[in-house]
């Protein structure tokens, strides 16, 4: 008989056991979803290790002061730790057991989290994160990715990147531990001949009542199968009846890695950073879909089937890569720019920019001058001066961030420019006030059960406020009021004038706390009052209208 005959035999023999064991296989007890439980561990240490590399980028660099190639040897040293542990994975089982490779790997997994979390260095981090790799290269599921990939986005906002570290050897701990409480493999127990601790674990996973007998035989049928079969080795998959799995198989997989998922799920933080969308809100975003979406797809397989579902999930991928490379580039806007006449900064102080230029830095100098930076920067300092509980207020805020930036998108259309700038700035004048008079009256031992309530409404007002106006309106308004040929040097200088004034204010904003909370207050609220003044005098309405009429209509202000 040829060997080729004899893989054929092997391979319905396979078949028809597998068939005849589908019954018994189907049965789910406590046993059977504890060891899962227990074997998917693995995978969620994987789902933190891929989480980590986005949460942890900037404390990283800034502590060891690492550079954008290093960082990269830093983040891919897990794929390159996981190609070495997928290698060796088979060998491993077979030789010690699945809960013996499970725990093997929970050793380079633990010693690599530690690493990770004492190193000093690049070197130690790439060890350690090769390491990580090595060890999730033997275990992969994707539902239990999904949540520890989930969780660290969450936690990762939160946590210094060393103590984030530590925090990855939880699960592998977990495993490490769980593993004492749940069986071997029945079939490796078949496979070694060991039939009666391989019934005894079949027992255990199936139930006391049920009857393994069948599949117990099954077993030892099958492995005498693969005994009398001929040795698969790596070039038998070179042959041409593999060829169409082989294709498939690989390419699906190159497929996957090359559409840059890899990449963007290790440094999601920076794809945020490079895209101007807060890193923080970004991670939160993506940790609440992260599980809902792994079981809509597990759903979504079955009801529509491999094939369709992978045409749609990477029709998906690309429509969204061509969004975020549109997003990216500037190319059209920045061609414009060329084929006019090249400004330099100093033409902007002719007389007839003189509106532009007051209004553009004028109401930059507000929105920073009136405190919002400072607010921002150490919200956590005004809770804790006003005695409410900084977790909390912290909290609030998160909840409010996003629907009060949405308010604002809708406001801007219905309102225009002009009325919500006053609406925004008279909010946060009398936030202001109001957080004045708060700290005010408990400097004087007045209203203390209340003061940390007042800082909670007042914090919270004055951010809404800011949001929903002051904070992009000024953006908007200063490209619309210069003329083409002055715009990148007005944005130059107007975004110079925003972060210097910026600077000042969020350096000064604690020694001005400390030293009155509630001068420090009074006095962006005179800001803020004198901005109303400002708004209501200088600033035109810019809704729909035509860069030419606004121009009209500040050459008549000037004359």
């Amino acid at each position: 008989m040829t060997m080729s005959e004899n893989q054929r035999n092997l391979e319905a023999g396979l078949l028809l056991n597998k068939n005849r064991n589908d019954i018994n296989e189907c049965r789910i007890t406590v046993a059977v979803l504890f060891s899962t439980f227990v074997a998917v561990c693995g995978s969620f240490c994987f789902g933190c290790a891929a989480g980590y590399s986005s949460m942890a980028q900037t404390g990283i660099i800034n502590d060891l002061g690492l550079s954008v190639a290093q960082y990269s040897m830093f983040g891919s040293s897990m794929t390159f730790g996981g190609m070495f542990g997928a290698i060796f994975s088979g060998k491993v089982a077979d030789l010690i057991g699945r809960k013996g490779t499970m725990w093997f790997g929970q050793v380079f997994c633990i010693a690599g989290w530690l690493t990770i979390a004492f190193a000093q260095n690049t070197i130690w981090l790439d060890a350690g994160r090769f390491s990580t790799g090595f060890a999730v290269g033997l275990f992969s599921y994707v539902l239990m990715q999904s949540c520890g990939c989930s969780l660290f986005y969450v936690i990762g906002n939160f946590i210094h990147w060393r103590n984030l570290a530590l925090i990855g050897l939880i699960p592998c701990i977990l495993q490490v531990v769980t593993l004492f409480f749940i069986p071997e493999s029945p079939r490796l127990l078949g496979k070694w001949g060991r039939e009666k601790e391989c019934r005894a674990s079949l027992q255990l996973l199936r139930g006391d009542d049920a009857d393994v007998s069948e599949e117990a035989n099954t077993i030892k049928e099958t492995m005498a199968l693969f005994d009398q079969g001929p040795k698969s080795k790596i070039m038998d998959l070179f042959q041409r009846r593999y060829a169409p799995s082989l294709v498939i198989g690989v390419g699906l997989m190159l497929l996957q890695q090359l559409s840059g998922s890899s990449g963007i799920m290790f440094y999601v933080g920076s794809v945020f950073d490079k895209g101007g969308f807060p890193k923080s809100i970004g991670s939160m975003i993506l940790a609440v879909i992260m599980i809902p979406k792994s079981i809509l797809g597990v759903i979504l397989v079955e009801k529509m089937g491999r094939r369709p579902l992978l045409l749609a999930s990477t029709t998906g991928m690309c429509l969204f890569s061509l969004f975020l490379a549109f997003s990216f580039s500037f190319r059209e806007t920045m061609a414009l720019f060329d084929q006019g006449p090249k400004s330099k900064i100093m033409d902007l102080f002719q007389r007839r920019y003189a509106p532009s230029l007051v209004i553009g830095v004028g109401l930059m100098l507000l929105q920073q001058l009136s405190g919002s930076s400072g607010i921002m920067f150490y919200v956590g300092s005004v809770f804790d001066k006003g005695g409410f509980p900084k977790s909390i207020g912290s909290m609030i805020l998160a909840v409010i961030m996003i629907p009060k930036s949405i308010l604002g998108v809708i406001l801007v259309e219905k309102m225009g420019r002009r009325p919500l700038l006053l609406a925004s700035t008279t909010g946060m004048c009398l936030f202001s006030l109001f957080l004045a008079f708060s700290f005010s009256f408990r400097s004087y031992g007045m209203l203390d059960e209340l003061t940390p309530i007042f800082t909670c409404i007042g914090v919270v007002g004055f951010l809404s406020s800011f949001a929903i106006g002051m904070g992009g309106l000024p953006w908007i308004i200063m490209s619309e009021i210069f003329p083409m040929n002055v715009k990148v040097s007005a944005g130059t200088l107007v975004t110079l004038a925003n972060w210097s004034f910026s600077w000042i204010v969020a350096f000064a904003y604690n020694f001005m706390i400390e030293w009155n909370a509630s001068g420090t207050f009074l006095i962006f609220f005179g800001i803020c009052a004198a901005g109303i003044a400002f708004i209501y005098a200088m600033v035109p309405e810019t809704k729909g209208r035509t860069l030419e009429d606004i121009q009209a209509s500040l050459t008549d202000f000037v004359q």
